[in-house]
């Protein structure tokens, strides 16, 4: 068989070292965050990516619990957003880190401040409550057995204030609790499901979440798929009997990690590439600026990021949508457009509940 003649394919080009990756789509971002993070930038030198990464981590969790995003009436899900900035020591994350979240900080630290008397008296009832019952309970423990008229009489009013008292159950309001850094899987879930349901795993120096107890070689991989589950918003039941558990539902949740390029190997080692970890995380890793940052004297006023705090804080000030049992039930906002410059769709959704949620 004779073997067609082909053309001599030409010489291939030559293959840069260097990926050069579009420029980040800041203009995707509403005004008030988009003038924050360029006056932050001008001042403290940070790749844009890293301080507008920041930026976005605040904007979910102070959104998140307020509604939900729909492509569609079926197609519903979280506002929450995963963000992971990689870069080396020395980049100023913590600076950008907490430029950013100082307002959420604040928030927290006051409103538990004010709710702490409401908190405790509310625990003081449930403790009461439960004692009650358990006096309760061994009263009619002591008359089981006796059949006289007056036992049978004092046993049955025993068991109907047992059942008022299981009926009338107290619900204890939780303190803020929005940040998480070092915690175990099995911790942070129930911490979760009995706290405050609106939260964020936050660190700008994720050593110690990648190697605490959390990342250790037996646990990581439950972790991952935790983190994996409360970023899609679904109900969780934790079956374990070594540890005390309840069942998460109703709850919001973001993460924010910052940390250095080792690190980030560590949790592919852990199997972060397959359980999806990385699928649901919004990645920059910009060039190094170290050496080319010359300090400036900050400016007298920030008036932006001023701005975009009071933003943040008018925002978690709104009421959370629960229900009796403190679980969020969010409505929904339907996504009607999509921004030509961005191709990250969580940064489409989180500039439609920015606006949305704030503007008004």
């Amino acid at each position: 068989m004779k073997i067609k003649h082909v053309d001599i394919w030409p010489e291939p080009g030559q293959i840069s070292p260097t990926i050069t990756s579009p420029p980040y789509p800041i203009d995707a971002f509403p005004v008030t965050a988009r003038e924050a993070v360029q006056e932050f930038q001008r001042y403290g030198k940070q790749p844009t990516s890293m301080v507008a990464s920041a930026a976005l981590a605040q904007m979910a969790m102070a959104t998140q619990g307020l509604s939900d995003v729909g492509r569609d009436e079926v197609l519903i899900g979280p506002m929450s957003l995963n963000v992971l900035i990689v870069a080396q020591s020395g980049e100023r994350k913590t600076a950008v880190d907490s430029a950013f979240s100082k307002a959420a900080k604040l928030w927290e630290q006051e409103n538990r401040e004010e709710r702490l008397d409401a908190f405790r008296r509310a625990k003081a009832m449930e403790r009461s409550r439960g004692s009650r019952i358990a006096g309760i309970e061994q009263k009619i423990k002591s008359l089981s057995g006796k059949e006289s008229n007056d036992s049978k009489k004092d046993l049955e009013q025993l068991e109907n204030r047992l059942a008022d008292l299981e009926a009338n159950e107290i619900y204890v309001s939780p303190l803020p609790h929005l940040f998480y850094e070092d915690a175990t899987p099995e911790g942070l879930a129930y911490s979760l499901a009995t706290g405050w349901p609106s939260a964020a795993l936050v660190s700008d120096e994720a050593g110690l979440v990648v190697g605490g107890k959390g990342m250790a070689e037996d646990a990581a991989l439950g972790f991952l798929t935790l983190l994996n589950r409360l970023w899609d918003g679904r109900s969780f039941r934790p079956t374990r009997k070594t540890a005390a558990t309840k069942e998460l539902k109703g709850r919001r949740f973001s993460s924010s990690l910052m940390l250095q390029h080792e690190l980030l190997a560590n949790i592919t080692q852990r199997g972060g590439r397959g359980v999806g970890f990385f699928g649901r995380f919004l990645i920059a890793a910009p060039p190094t600026t170290m050496g080319l940052r010359f300090y400036s004297a900050p400016p007298s006023k920030m008036p932006s990021s001023g701005a975009f705090n009071k933003r943040i804080r008018r925002l978690l000030d709104l009421e959370l949508p629960t229900d009796v049992e403190g679980c969020l039930n969010p409505p929904y906002y339907k996504r009607t457009r999509t921004h030509e410059n961005c191709g990250a769709p969580t940064m489409t959704r989180l500039k439609l509940k920015w606006v949305n949620l704030a503007s008004s």
